[in-house]
């Protein structure tokens, strides 16, 4: 995920499926890539996506 926000520089990200609803993983995918990200790069968010929107 690292890699794609390096080049495509997207505001967010957002990741979708079932797993998603666990608050917890979210926040932890967004820590770990967050550590792996270039400091011009920590401005994109990782959100859940939320279900019939």
């Amino acid at each position: 995920m690292a890699t794609l926000i390096h080049i495509f520089d997207p505001p967010a990200v957002i990741v979708g499926g079932g797993i998603m609803e666990q608050e917890w993983l979210v926040r932890r995918i967004g820590n770990c890539t967050q550590k792996l990200l270039l400091d011009s790069f920590k401005h994109t968010q990782i959100i859940p996506a939320k279900p019939g929107q």
